[in-house]
């Protein structure tokens, strides 16, 4: 394991100068007076490493190099200087008495470097993706038979008002064909339209949405994706290795509004954190011979129960159970070869709006900070029952369809 440390400090002196007026028209100048100074630590790079026997001879033979532990920090004051006067008029006591004062202050950066991450990403959203996109094209045949007759239905109902349409046009009846597409004409077709759609048109255009997003799209997909696993399972090697990366990102700011910077004299400002974190994994496998099986959904029965209960995408949304039942079955369909998961964080505060006993001061400072630390994956990628916590995941899309199945729900 190797190691390097780079350190950069620089000498702060934090000073002041008293200007004073008196009444007799003399003056006085104290001159800079130390208010007090240290040395600060400006940069700091450290990074630890293991070094790869035969490097240069592997990446030229294209052999897999060893998923080697890495880390690697650096933090980074800028070299500001912040300066403020401060006047004040005083009455008149005798002709000796100070008539007006000015104190000048200069205040170099002080150790205002970025704090460490409070919260760090999870990494179980980016071993789903790496389990998902070891799988593959995959169709599930027990949900796909389980819930085959809802969906011949959405499929049929969506059908027939097509061919009831096309018939329609076929025979010229404009309006037969408006009044079955729900799209209102004059108002002889408005009359048809509101006695097929009946009393509540609100809930039959939820349900024409519903058969369109949850009726059409998935059997499509279903068929699409059991064609690419036939594909698959037929060209497979016997010894065939896969490899699949995933990202996963998180960006996040926080403002925090009078932060004290110093309590003699007080000193605050506006520290704004902005903090930027990605994970990326990469995972080297190969497929057992129940793969095939499990392409096709027959070696996890608890996925496929949770599938056909009515509406559990819709927890999904909200919490991933689906996504933990899906990751029982990958100790049984590949066998681990190797990999990595890296973490990226970079922190950056700024300060600005700052006062010296409520005096604005002139400057701005910032300090960055960038961690990076990839360690080995020791095994297959798991998702712990801890990862089922509450993720809302929701889009226009979902909102839309979260309407829709409410107002089929209770339009009941």
């Amino acid at each position: 394991m190797a190691s390097s440390t780079i350190v950069r400090t620089g000498q702060r002196v934090w000073k002041y100068r008293v200007y004073q007026t008196f009444y007799n028209g003399s003056t006085s100048d104290s001159g800079w007076i130390t208010h007090y100074a240290w040395n600060a630590e400006l940069f700091r790079k450290s990074k630890t490493w293991v070094r790869t026997p035969n490097y240069f001879q592997l990446v030229r033979q294209g052999s897999h190099l060893p998923d080697n532990n890495f880390s690697f920090e650096e933090e980074r004051v800028n070299d500001a200087l912040f300066t403020v006067s401060i006047h004040q008029n005083h009455p008149y006591s005798g002709p000796l008495s100070v008539q007006h004062s000015q104190v000048d202050w200069e205040v170099p950066t002080p150790n205002w470097g970025p704090q460490r991450p409070s919260d760090y990403l999870s990494d179980a959203s980016l071993r789903a993706k790496l389990i998902s996109r070891a799988k593959s094209a995959e169709w599930s045949a027990p949900v796909f038979f389980g819930e085959g007759r809802q969906t011949v239905n959405l499929v049929l109902n969506t059908a027939r008002t097509i061919a009831s349409a096309y018939r329609d046009l076929r025979r010229g009846n404009l309006g037969g064909a408006l009044a079955s597409l729900g799209i209102q004409g004059d108002a002889s077709q408005r009359r048809r339209y509101y006695r097929q759609y009946g009393l509540d048109p609100r809930r039959a255009a939820a349900n024409q949405w519903l058969a369109l997003t949850y009726g059409w799209q998935p059997l499509l997909n279903d068929v699409y994706n059991a064609a690419e696993t036939l594909a698959e399972t037929v060209s497979r090697e016997e010894n065939r290795e896969g490899r699949v990366t995933a990202t996963t990102r998180l960006t996040d700011h926080k403002t925090k509004p009078n932060h004290t910077m110093s309590v003699s004299p007080s000193m605050v400002a506006t520290r704004v954190t902005t903090q930027k974190e990605t994970l990326r994994g990469v995972w080297r496998f190969k497929p057992t011979s129940l793969d095939a099986w499990g392409s096709f959904g027959l070696l996890n029965p608890a996925s496929v129960a949770w599938e056909l209960v009515p509406f559990s995408f819709v927890v999904d949304w909200f919490l991933p159970v689906g996504r933990y039942l899906e990751g029982l079955d990958v100790p049984m369909r590949f066998q681990h070869l190797g990999g990595t998961i890296g973490r990226r964080n970079e922190i950056r505060d700024d300060f600005t709006d700052l006062k010296l006993d409520g005096h604005a001061m002139s400057g701005s400072h910032f300090a960055t900070r960038v961690e990076l630390n990839r360690s080995k994956l020791l095994g297959h990628p798991t998702v712990g029952l801890d990862s089922i916590v509450f993720e809302p995941k929701l889009g226009a899309a979902r909102v839309t369809s979260a309407i829709a199945l409410m107002a089929q729900i209770f339009g009941r």
